[in-house]
């Protein structure tokens, strides 16, 4: 076992490091999971994409695809930004 005190200090900074980026990445993971889940059945965003799609409604479709493009960029963009700051 390694007592070095900077030893610690490093391992605790890295696991800092680790926990900020994990939390700042489910932002953008956790809106494509739940337009995945959608898509099977559990409403939501990829519930309404699914409907347009099975009614023929393209533009309807083109619609939700880009607004879930738009804000999969923005929460992206948000969260690198954040992250920049932070480490």
């Amino acid at each position: 076992m390694n007592t070095n005190p900077s030893y610690n200090r490093n391992g605790a900074n890295m696991k800092k490091q680790i926990l900020r980026r994990l939390f700042l990445a489910v932002p953008s993971i956790a809106l494509i999971f739940t337009i995945v889940l959608g898509m099977v059945g559990a409403g939501g965003v990829g519930f309404e994409l699914n409907v347009a799609m099975r009614l023929f409604r393209y533009q309807e479709v083109s619609a939700i695809i880009i607004v879930i493009i738009f804000t999969v960029a923005c929460i992206d963009k948000t969260s690198s930004e954040i992250r920049s700051g932070i480490i």
